[in-house]
């Protein structure tokens, strides 16, 4: 329609334009007709508003993309060739078979990601950048060059990708001796002064003569041990060590062989490093009679390595294992003091200020059984005068869901609790009711309440022990432990960060985690918390937000060079800081995945849809011609929207009015 409405413009312009007064040459009249008919038609198209269709056609070929693993274990040499070696005569099969078939075949190099670096090797990343300019529709299949070493947490997405992955193994056996430090086992932190355990894993190839494992605590050598595999390829050795200091100290472990014609020898050294802290967490507890509560909590608190516990008899005079001794000297460093009364516990008005000093300094005070009189101005509840100890049921309030402690892991355990023995008492206005006794009175049986700095938790029972009689013991356990975590944290250790690991290989990813509670234990949802990182020197390495995940907040660290780190997390709106350490250590986790990881590449293999060859189950492949689409793209371009179309109306418009004048044609 426009390109009609158009003809007759021009046609009627130069009718317009045949006959001049004055007469003009017909350059000038052409030029005039040009002008009124562009002014005329950019008048109709912004009146119609027309769109423009571009038609653009494009031939697809299906695409082939081979992916060629390059990180550093795939130049790991093994019997005078590389990983990469042996897998050409596959490629080279691969694409004779392809080539024919009228495929577009392309190629890429990967490692952590197709342009990370060749210290670790990621798939999924790769399949991310990959998928960035790919579509995929147009991707037949994926060929996986790779010796299956893949650091992904998760295979996972190649569910959803519905593109077949295919891997190759070679027919290969390995006939060179290696020897290899697999794996450290320790406690990630130690404590000063205390005797710890670390196990070395050790396994030998092709290999039954002896060597000599070394220990390095910062480099200096702290013993060795002789290593014979005559009579087995795997060994588990144990070395035991303490530290005068606290720090964060790099350790490492090196095998070597009696002969010296190893060829890989870089998985013969295995750093790492442990954090040694001042002392542990100190618990005391102190009861009238040592009963199956005092028995059963000593050892659920000996399960976690952050507790060491004191056992005091107080009968008159307090007592540890026979000796009298004094709570001014006992109660020095006490995170928790537990108070358990079966009766016949009294304190002395000295005693009573010390432990009420204790949580001025922000300690915690976990009370058992009946009503200390001694300690009633400062406890969540007053003796209600009855002498007598009753037994029932507990039941929680809904009170207690505020604290995480009190959130058990699955709903009917707090039912399996059962009968305790227990004492009435009066519970005071500002004390918080976490559980009661199932009887008429519905009589406090769990109280809490604040002190100054300290946290006061009152249990008006005894007998809890019986619990774990009814279910798994780690309830009741854990239980325990929660809570004196819970009495024992200070404002500082409500605000915490840890790395996974103390130590990282080159090419690793760092996560560090960070926890935020606020003073009744629920998680902090509105932080912005900044960590700054700097190394060894004090430089300023980065500098960047945490991230909110389901389970707090955490920041992922890429790329880091070896170095030893130091990182402070800040969050300004409330004044809370924390701060870590971990090491990043020369040595390259590729250099320890020799051979061919078939079980991992068979598996991409599997979820993916594609298949796994060997170089006789390639030679019968047959490959199809490619089947090639035409695909047809319309552009749709609004003219009527463009600002140079006004423009060039203006113009055309203008300049025929100035022309007119110029030439006496007005």
């Amino acid at each position: 329609m426009i390109y009609f409405i158009s003809i007759i413009v021009i046609v009627l312009t130069i009718f317009f334009y045949r006959n001049t007064v004055p007469q003009i040459d017909k350059s000038k009249r052409t030029l005039l007709v040009f002008l009124r008919s562009s002014s005329l038609i950019i008048i109709l198209i912004l009146l119609l508003n027309p769109i423009l269709y571009l038609v653009r056609s494009e031939l697809n070929k299906p695409e082939i993309i081979i992916l060629n693993d390059v990180s550093d274990s795939m130049f790991l040499i093994s019997a005078d060739s590389t990983k990469i070696d042996r897998l050409i005569s596959f490629k080279r099969s691969l694409l004779e078979k392809y080539s024919s078939g009228d495929y577009k075949i392309l190629n890429y190099d990967f490692a952590a990601g197709l342009k990370g670096n060749s210290s670790n090797t990621f798939l999924i990343k790769t399949l991310e950048d990959l998928l960035k300019t790919h579509k995929t529709q147009n991707i037949d299949e994926i060929f996986l060059f790779s010796d299956g070493w893949l650091h992904d947490e998760s295979m996972n997405a190649l569910k959803n990708l519905e593109i077949p992955i295919s891997t190759f193994y070679p027919d290969y056996v390995s006939t060179e001796f290696d020897l290899e430090i697999k794996t450290l086992k320790f406690n990630r932190t130690f404590f000063q002064d205390e005797l710890n355990t670390i196990i070395v894993d050790l396994a030998a190839e092709n290999y039954s003569g002896k060597a000599k494992l070394n220990f390095f605590v910062e480099n200096q050598l702290i013993s060795s041990k002789n290593i014979d595999f005559s009579e087995s390829n795997f060994q588990q050795v144990f070395f035991e060590h303490s530290f005068n200091n606290t720090g964060l100290y790099p350790i490492e472990f090196s095998l070597i062989p009696e002969i010296e014609n190893e060829i890989n020898t870089a998985n013969n050294f295995y750093p790492s490093a442990i954090n040694v802290l001042k002392e542990k967490s100190k618990i005391l507890i102190i009861s009238d009679k040592l009963t199956w509560d005092v028995k059963f909590q000593q050892e659920a608190l000996k399960r976690n390595q952050r507790w060491k516990t004191e056992f005091l008899l107080k009968q008159n005079i307090l007592k540890s294992k026979n000796k009298n001794v004094d709570l001014e000297d006992q109660i020095q460093n006490t995170d928790v003091v537990i108070l358990i009364n079966n009766s016949a516990l009294h304190l002395t008005a000295e005693e009573g200020v010390l432990i009420q000093n204790h949580l001025n300094r922000g300690g915690g005070l976990f009370l058992q059984g009946r009503i200390l009189q001694e300690l009633e101005n400062i406890i969540p509840a007053t003796d209600a005068g009855i002498n007598r100890i009753f037994s029932g049921n507990l039941l929680f309030t809904k009170e207690s869901s505020k604290y995480e402690s009190f959130n058990f892991p699955e709903s009917n355990i707090s039912k399996d609790i059962p009968p305790v023995r227990y004492f009435y008492v009066n519970s005071k206005l500002q004390s918080e009711i976490l559980a009661e006794i199932n009887n008429e009175n519905r009589s406090a049986a769990i109280l809490f309440s604040e002190f100054n700095q300290g946290k006061i938790l009152y249990f008006t029972f005894l007998d809890l022990w019986k619990w774990q009689m009814r279910e798994n013991d780690s309830y009741y356990q854990n239980f325990i432990s929660d809570l004196c975590d819970w009495l024992g944290q200070s404002q500082t250790n409500r605000f915490i960060s840890f790395t996974n690991k103390n130590s990282y290989f080159t090419g690793e990813t760092i996560r560090i985690d960070l926890q935020a509670f606020d003073e009744k234990l629920n998680v902090i949802t509105n932080l912005n918390a900044k960590l700054t990182l700097t190394n060894k020197n004090n430089e300023l390495i980065e500098e960047q937000y945490m991230n909110s995940g389901e389970d707090g907040y955490f920041l992922d660290l890429t790329d880091l060079p070896a170095d030893e780190y130091s990182y402070t997390i800040i969050d300004e709106e409330r004044s809370q800081q924390t701060s870590g350490k971990f090491i990043v250590t020369e040595d390259n986790p590729e250099n320890r995945d020799k051979d061919f990881n078939t079980p991992l590449l068979a598996f991409i293999s599997e979820i993916s849809g594609g298949h796994m060859y060997s170089q006789d189950k390639l030679e019968s492949l047959s490959v199809p011609q490619a089947e090639i689409n035409r695909t047809e793209f319309k552009i749709e371009l609004p003219v009527y929207k463009k600002w140079y179309l006004i423009a060039f109306f203006l113009i055309s418009f203008c300049l025929e009015i100035f022309l007119r004048k110029r030439w006496g044609l007005l």
